[in-house]
């Protein structure tokens, strides 16, 4: 459940990609003020970047020139990184078939680089690509050019083949061009850049910090424990447990614009898909995440809508959400939509101990965060946010010997998995959701 004012600001980035996908390059600029944009406001974000795929998928499904339709689904965005490691300079929208490649830059002539409606992601052959609890990274350089980085100076190509890090560059920098820009988008984002440092800077987006700092997502659990305790930390995964990440599904909120507070639907929804995954019900598997989620919500509304509610004032302001008090309820009740019995107990709350106890090969956690803070609580309006609990893990620092435990979630956030600081959960609970 996230700050309007993010929903916001993720708006006007859309408004001013949808400009740059829609008009010619701008040679002349009238009217916009390009000394007032930095490359650093042209940056398409992770969340944006999900956006662009949909919007590109529905409009190649609207062609009929695919093998793509109505059915067609993402499954993640995949950062991609250019030769340092360091910077991301595209993202992969993995889906349910085929693939497609966006700029993490708005000023370039097309921010689809590839796509391909049937074959995977190139990178899907590396080694260690898709392994969870792997720290590599695909850095891609340039058309279909590919590669695995493992941290070392030494990079492995698609191919096998390994490739000493200095002997790459980017190809991508000498694409990126102000002039790509029309004058209409950087009027646009000159203006939100403005009233969004009248109104506490960009970062009024809750005060979310960046990606694997105490206040941002953590995507990365080593990249986190060494910004939170210093570069030179030496981490390395001790303990583990994940039985579901072969099934785990992500679907996230943004698919579903039409509703406000649904973090809980969304939380349903993941739980029942990763269980038909697990499991291979065939009648879950076949069904596509938004028929699931409408089926989450049919269940609502058969009910009364006792589970679910949200009400919006005379100002806007929009309140309520999926109910706890009766949230195992409403999770049997949508599992037996898919003549699926589970047991729902709990609440419990979300120390270590329990955290191994619910995260076995038949159970999963739908965990309501509250008090754990930024970036999933960011205002007294949005107190709530429910997620998928299914894996942890251990890092433990080599000298000191010291241990951070991790739990990985399908957050409704982004199409892939993030991670939580088990330190700031135990004062969130959870309901543990049990397959017999």
């Amino acid at each position: 459940m996230k700050k309007r004012k993010t929903n916001q600001f993720i708006s006007i980035l859309l408004a001013f990609v949808l400009l740059l996908c829609s008009v010619v390059p701008a040679y002349a600029v009238e009217g916009g003020e390009p000394d007032q944009i930095e490359s650093q406001d042209l940056f398409i974000t992770d969340e944006v970047a999900k956006h662009i795929a949909l919007l590109f998928l529905e409009d190649m499904v609207n062609t009929g020139l695919t093998t793509w339709d109505e059915s067609t689904e993402l499954v993640r965005v995949v950062p991609m990184y250019d030769e340092t490691g360091e910077n991301i300079s595209a993202y992969t929208a993995e889906l349910t078939s085929g693939y497609i490649v966006i700029s993490s830059y708005a000023d370039v002539p097309n921010l689809i680089f590839e796509w391909a409606d049937e074959a995977e992601p190139m990178y899907a052959g590396l080694p260690a690509a898709h392994n969870a609890r792997s720290a590599a990274k695909i850095i891609y350089v340039g058309p279909v050019d590919y590669y695995l980085d493992s941290g070392s100076d030494t990079l492995t190509g698609i191919e096998g083949e390994q490739v000493p890090r200095d002997a790459l560059s980017n190809d991508f920098d000498e694409y990126r061009d102000i002039e790509n820009v029309s004058p209409e988008a950087i009027e646009m984002l000159t203006e939100a850049k403005q009233e969004a440092l009248e109104n506490g800077g960009i970062s009024a987006q809750a005060n979310i910090g960046p990606d694997n700092s105490d206040t941002g997502y953590i995507r990365d659990s080593v990249e986190y424990a060494k910004n939170l305790y210093g570069p030179n930390g030496r981490y390395e995964c001790t303990a583990w447990n994940n039985k579901w990440e072969s099934a785990a599904t992500f679907t996230i909120m943004g698919n579903f614009l039409d509703y406000k507070l649904h973090c809980g639907l969304v939380a349903i929804t993941n739980a029942i898909k990763m269980y038909g995954n697990q499991y291979n019900k065939a009648n879950i598997k076949q069904a596509t995440s938004t028929q699931v989620f409408n089926n989450v919500v049919a269940v609502n509304k058969e009910n009364d809508e006792q589970y679910y509610k949200v009400t919006v004032d005379a100002n806007g302001n929009v309140s309520g959400g999926t109910y706890r008090y009766n949230l195992d309820q409403f999770i049997e009740k949508s599992f037996l939509n898919y003549a699926t019995h589970v047991d729902v107990y709990g609440p419990y709350w979300c120390n270590m101990d329990n955290i191994r106890n619910a995260t076995t090969a038949n159970r999963l956690m739908l965990i309501n965060l509250h008090t754990y803070g930024l970036p999933y609580i960011t205002s007294a309006q949005s107190p709530y946010h429910m997620v998928i609990g299914y894996a942890w893990a251990c890092l433990t620092e080599k000298n000191t010997l010291t241990s951070m435990y991790f739990l990985k979630i399908s957050d409704g956030h982004f199409p892939s998995a993030r991670n939580l600081d088990v330190t700031r959960l135990p004062a969130d609970q959870y309901w543990e959701i049990y397959f017999g």
